[in-house]
């Protein structure tokens, strides 16, 4: 009945340890996603930066380098994936909360029609 050495208290300890080690793995899930969102945003922001900062330069040919680059930052978007196969943002936690919600179907179907 009891697995892993047959008492209560392992099973017990073994799902607290469960537990605490997904939260752990939610917990950095949910700080990678934060950090790309945010340097994503910043990375907007300075755009826009380099743009008025071009029109303050004096010297012409430094004035047209510093705008081609800001261009180049504005049309080239900065995002974060996992080698190319979908994009680490906010809609990663809802492909996550997703796949979870639908495992936890296919189980509980599982459970019941035993």
């Amino acid at each position: 009945m009891f697995p892993r050495g047959g008492s209560l208290e392992n099973v017990t300890l073994s799902i607290w340890v469960r537990l605490i080690t997904a939260l752990a793995c939610l917990l950095r899930l949910l700080s990678y996603v934060w950090c790309t969102t945010r340097l994503t945003l910043e990375s907007n922001k300075m755009a826009a930066l380099l743009v008025r900062v071009s029109n303050e330069v004096v010297c012409n040919s430094l004035k047209e380098q510093v705008y081609w680059f800001a261009e180049e930052v504005r049309w080239n978007k900065i995002g974060f994936t996992a080698n190319g196969l979908f994009n680490i943002d906010r809609e990663l936690l809802f492909m996550a909360a997703g796949s979870c919600a639908t495992n936890m179907a296919i189980l509980l179907q599982a459970y019941i029609s035993k």
